[in-house]
Formats: structure tokens, sequence, C-alpha cells
């Protein structure tokens, strides 16, 4: 694995963990009580399956899947931290860290607006500290 492809994994799984967050926020937001509708009683004559139980089910099953996925991004996020952290200049540093380790998951335009350069130059720079961070990553991957 190329320590760009290694960034990409930490970025595509807070991406993952993102959108598990938002599907159990409707998950959630689904067993609010709704208003009663009069107009369509329909009797039933036998028990329907519990949509309750079967979204709660699913409510502790994403938020397994979600305390899994967190507890392997750590070790992941500290150690492309610790790599980023040893690029000499800032402005990798600095451009590593707003596009693979934001939470928000920036585009590159945003990256180059929030540093105040051109997407260009962002792309300039991202590609200079990829290079240097293939080298160290080689290194400490021996």
């Amino acid at each position: 694995m190329t320590a760009k492809e290694f960034l990409q994994s930490i970025r595509m799984e807070r991406m993952e963990v993102d959108h598990m967050s938002d599907m159990l926020e409707e998950l959630r937001t689904s067993l609010l009580p709704s208003a009663i509708r009069y107009d369509k009683i329909d009797v039933q004559v036998s028990l329907p399956d519990d949509p309750m139980a079967e979204t709660f089910a699913k409510i502790e099953e994403i938020e397994t899947q979600i305390r899994d996925h967190l507890t392997g991004m750590v070790d992941k996020y500290n150690r492309a931290v610790a790599l980023i952290l040893q690029l000499e200049k800032s402005e990798h540093r600095q451009v590593l860290q707003a596009y693979y380790l934001d939470p928000a998951h920036p585009k590159w335009q945003q990256v180059a607006d929030r540093l105040g350069y051109s997407e260009q130059h962002i792309l300039r720079l991202h590609n200079d500290a990829i290079e240097q961070l293939e080298k160290d990553f080689k290194d400490e991957s021996k």
C-alpha cells in the first residue's frame, strides 16, 4: 500500500462512518411519533411484524458497525498524523491534513479556498507532499 492509498483509505472510511451516522439518524427519527390519521382506520386480523423492534435492531447493528470502524480508525489516524508531521514544509502538511483528515471531507477547491491558493497550486503541493511522504512511508513499513 502506498502512502496515498493509506491516506485515501482513512478519508473513505471516515466518509463511510458519516454515511452510517446519517442512516442512524434517519432510523432514530423514524421512531418519533407521527400524526394519527383517522380517515384510514384499518382493522387488523393478524398481528403484524413489529416494525419498531426491527428498527431498534437495525439501530443497534449500525451503532456496532460505527464503533468497530472508529476503533480501527484511531490507530490509522494517529499513524497518518505522525507521517504528515514529518513533512518539512508546512504547506505540504496543511494540504494533506485539510484534504485527508478533515471530518468535513472537503473537495480540492474548498481546500484551496481555505488555504488561500489556487486549486492547481494545491494539487501541485499535494503531489509534492505525497512524493515526499512516499519515501517516509516506505522507510516506516520496512
